[in-house]
């Protein structure tokens, strides 16, 4: 059975950067997809404008990039004690507050559920390899998962290989709800996140194609999952 005493973390706003992706990955930028290539370098990200929330993703970088607010920040590194690293963001506007961008060093994978991989939106570039998992949830929409036996101490870690077209901040249920209770944070969503035993992985999922030219017609700002194409 799924453990279910978990959450995905996730935002409803955004800043906008004023720096090209190619300057932040030490590949450059891939030309069918748009995303960072190799490993995201020390420069730090500039914004033109930030967020009024307290987490929110950068407009037009690709993988997805999470930043949060000074505020957040100090909440994650005593939940994940220490663990989850964080990277100043500068901005060319007026500052209110800081934010700073999660470092994604994590070692955990999402992974495909059997009876709820969702294949429409799960896919693969095929010229840098970046990727996208989805299962999907009767009733409970989108939802992300990882292996049971990946779970670690801390109230709170990362999922998502340096290869995926974004990472995941996840926490542990009980302490997300009293957390978010007491400090009223602005903007932050607790999605749907299961935990799973090896039995229940598709250890090879067939991932759909992420289509360059589909993406170009429909604005590559829309989500990934609506450029697919099946290999």
């Amino acid at each position: 059975m799924p453990d279910i005493n978990l959450v995905s973390l996730q935002w409803n706003d955004a800043a906008s950067k004023c720096i090209e992706t190619r300057d932040l990955f030490s590949g450059g930028v891939c030309s069918w997809c748009g995303s960072g290539i190799g490993e995201r370098n020390k420069t730090s990200i500039t914004c033109s404008l930030l967020p009024k929330s307290d987490f929110a993703d950068v407009h037009g970088l690709s993988p997805f990039t999470p930043i949060v607010s000074d505020k957040l920040r100090e909440i994650l590194k005593q939940g994940s004690n220490g663990k989850i690293k964080f990277r100043p963001v500068e901005t060319t506007s007026k500052k209110v507050q800081s934010f700073f961008e999660i470092i994604n060093d994590s070692k955990i994978d999402v992974v495909a559920v059997k009876g709820l991989f969702y294949k429409d939106s799960s896919i693969v570039c095929p010229k840098c390899g970046r990727w996208q998992i989805m299962n999907l949830r009767a009733g409970k929409g989108f939802v992300e998962a990882i292996r049971k036996n990946q779970i670690p101490d801390e109230k709170c870690f990362l999922a998502g290989s340096h290869n995926k077209f974004g990472f995941s901040l996840w926490a542990d249920k009980a302490w997300w709800k009293m957390i978010s209770r007491r400090d009223n944070l602005k903007g932050v969503v607790a999605g749907s996140a299961i935990a799973v035993d090896d039995a229940e992985i598709i250890s090879n999922p067939k991932l759909g194609k992420y289509e360059k030219d589909e993406c170009r017609k429909k604005g590559r700002g829309l989500l990934l999952t609506q450029a697919f194409t099946e290999e």
